[in-house]
């Protein structure tokens, strides 16, 4: 079965695909949110608003400090369902937009 699985299941094209696009998803989401830990940008104040505050350190002056916020990023994309880390991706990068 897990022969089978691995010929004819994993190396499906849609699955392929899907994989592929996750790797973007979840490195794109973590570029993003840690960028926020010390915003610079306009664009991260305002990806910062969008992020819990459970997660997000508002003063990171000394380094042990950024361990830890960068720990907690990892925390809050990592508990994100594959279909939220999905939309959230495309809001934040603009590919898809939200209806008004």
């Amino acid at each position: 079965m897990k022969t089978l699985c691995r010929e004819k299941v994993y190396t499906y094209r849609k699955v392929l695909e899907i994989e592929a696009a996750g790797f973007d998803v979840i490195g794109g989401l973590l570029r993003e949110f840690i960028a926020v830990l010390k915003p610079e940008t306009k664009k991260s104040e305002k990806i910062q608003k969008l992020i819990s505050e459970h997660y997000v350190a508002k003063q990171l002056e000394k380094p042990d400090q950024w361990y830890e916020a960068i720990l907690q990023v990892v925390q809050f994309v990592s508990g994100m369902t594959d279909t939220y880390a999905i939309d959230t991706y495309r809001s934040i990068t603009g590919i898809h937009l939200p209806n008004y």
